[in-house]
């Protein structure tokens, strides 16, 4: 669950620094080809953090899994 959290605070920030400060543009635009609706208005950043999470979770949990199983 931490590397969720810690995806979705990322893509957050990318985002809120995107909309405010004019930083990270085309990152915003890159990414948001792989997380559908993600933007710098009020809905794609929630729609865009809620991507990060869940991907985030899912390839920590991958990644726990396989490293336990190596372990």
């Amino acid at each position: 669950m931490g590397c969720g959290f810690t995806n979705a605070f990322a893509f957050l920030v990318l985002g809120l620094t995107a909309a405010f400060l004019g930083w990270g543009n085309e990152l915003v635009e890159l990414a948001s080809k792989l997380y559908l609706g993600y933007g710098v208005d009020p809905i794609g950043l929630v729609v865009g953090v809620l991507w990060a999470f869940v991907d985030g979770f899912l390839l920590g949990a991958l990644f726990a899994t396989v490293y336990n199983k190596f372990l």
